[in-house]
């Protein structure tokens, strides 16, 4: 039997837990940051919410009796990734970084590649309609750009009114259609489309939307991993998996 932890968030952790949960010599335990209010149960074995930096982590790890952490947390969760990684090496255990691939420019793409929300600023004209795809956090950046409107969807309603008067949320759970994201941006008037190049197939709805009606996006690129090995689908992880219950 071998004891896994891992870290999910993306479609691709829960593909991959469905497959490991159903291996009956594997022992899965999937964790949900808790950042959605009714997050979805991937596997039989579940927990909710942070570990507590990387003491805490280290802590379930032992306490857990976990062999190997699987980190297929969202390209930009930079914190717990290295959190993970950090935990691993200092109790000597397998961790294994799931990382889907970039969304690539094509041709009739409009983008320009930002390193973050603050370079999006130089390209805005008076008047422009921001729809953020990239988090409430990165809304923060435009506050005092008063001539814009922001537009930030959220999976759930924040309680709270738009912290600054130029914005709106917009209340949406994925996924979504191209049709549906067509007709949104159409009805919004979106002039900029801001996302983060998280990757997947999940969510490239919208990149196609804004492709068809030549919307501009700023793709906030990912932070710079330094791991030697990055896995980019499924069967290279459940591939190492079966080595380390071999061994």
């Amino acid at each position: 039997m071998l004891n896994i932890l891992l870290l999910a968030g993306t479609h691709e952790a829960r593909v991959l837990a469905q497959i490991i949960d159903n291996i009956p010599e594997y022992f899965l335990i999937s964790s949900l940051a808790g950042v959605t209010k009714e997050p979805v149960k991937i596997s039989r074995n579940m927990r909710f919410g942070g570990f507590g930096g990387v003491e805490g982590l280290k802590k379930f790890i032992r306490e857990s009796n976990i062999e190997v952490v699987i980190d297929v947390t969202h390209p930009f969760a930079r914190i717990i990734s290295k959190n993970a990684k950090n935990a691993c090496s200092k109790l000597n255990i397998p961790y294994f970084l799931f990382e889907r691939p970039e969304w690539v420019k094509l041709a009739s793409d409009n983008w320009i590649e930002i390193n973050d929300e603050n370079e999006l600023k130089s390209h805005l004209s008076d008047g422009d309609t921001i729809f953020v795809a990239s988090g409430r956090e990165s809304a923060k950046h435009f506050k005092a750009c008063q001539n814009i409107k922001l537009i930030c969807r959220q999976i759930d309603d924040p309680g709270h009114a738009f912290p600054f008067a130029n914005g709106t949320y917009l209340i949406g759970r994925p996924p979504f259609s191209v049709e549906s994201e067509i007709k949104l941006f159409k009805q919004l008037g979106v002039d900029w489309l801001l996302v983060k190049n998280s990757g997947g197939s999940q969510s490239e709805a919208k990149l196609i939307a804004a492709r068809a009606l030549g919307i501009k996006v700023a793709m906030i690129k990912r932070p710079y991993r330094m791991e030697r090995q990055i896995y980019t689908n499924t069967k290279e992880v459940i591939n190492c998996l079966e080595e380390l219950l071999n061994a």
